[in-house]
């Protein structure tokens, strides 16, 4: 009785590796994402095998985490059903799920992390498939313009500017300079929605060469925004 025991598990488990060769999932990566952007998750459904397949049913949920790999929020879910696959071997459908940033965006915590799951259920033989991705979304550059005649002594205007990309207001900002800036850190007002932002400072450096100058904007709803440049100073 126990080796008939032990024979049936072992059969079990041969269809079972069987079963799961019938399909694979895949997430198809969609890269450089800004923060803010609407983006789609594409996920990719092939047949292994040579008979008729169906996904009965097919869950995509997107949440947000931290860069520790803790789940923060369910973000959203989509549901498909009924998905036919009885073409040949290697048949394919990609299936499609817009998020709108106007949705994921209050969810987001520091690095911007998130996390697509995909579930799927075989009507025919009832396996269950569970795939999951991560990935962080781009964050804007902080961008820096010298002038080219700047000169040894001489104050010149150095122009920091960015694009929020966000579809709502940046509140509570602030700038921070590292280099040869004498004001480390300037409070400014709030940045509108899906707009240019640029701000000028004075800055004056009493040495020729080679300089950098780096920083770092923050707000409440996006933080560290960075970025920094590097130029010469004629005499």
């Amino acid at each position: 009785a126990v080796m008939q025991a032990s024979k049936s598990a072992k059969v079990d488990r041969d269809n079972l590796k069987t079963q799961l060769k019938d399909l694979r999932i895949s997430i198809l990566d969609e890269d450089g994402i800004m923060v803010g952007e609407n983006f789609t998750v594409k996920t990719e459904v092939t047949k292994l095998c040579e008979q008729k397949r169906t996904v009965s049913k097919l869950i995509v949920e997107v949440y947000t985490k931290r860069y520790t790999g803790d789940i923060v929020s369910h973000v959203t879910s989509h549901t498909f059903t009924d998905i036919a696959l009885d073409g040949k071997k290697g048949e394919k459908q990609v299936l499609t799920h817009e998020v709108k940033g106007e949705t994921y965006v209050p969810h987001l915590v520091e690095q911007c992390a998130m996390e697509v799951r995909v579930t799927a259920l075989i009507k025919e033989n009832g396996v269950i498939y569970i795939k999951s991705d991560e990935f962080r979304l781009r964050r804007p550059d902080l961008s820096f313009e010298v002038p080219k005649n700047a000169k040894n002594g001489v104050p010149f205007d150095l122009t920091v500017s960015f694009k929020n990309t966000l579809p709502h207001p940046l509140t509570k900002c602030s700038l921070d300079l590292d280099g040869v800036v004498e004001d480390d850190e300037v409070k400014l007002s709030d940045v509108p929605a899906n707009s240019e932002w640029k701000h000028t400072v004075k800055v004056t450096v009493n040495k020729s060469g080679q300089h950098q100058i780096s920083g770092s904007f923050d707000s409440a709803e996006l933080t560290d925004i960075s970025g920094y440049i590097n130029f010469t100073l004629k005499d």
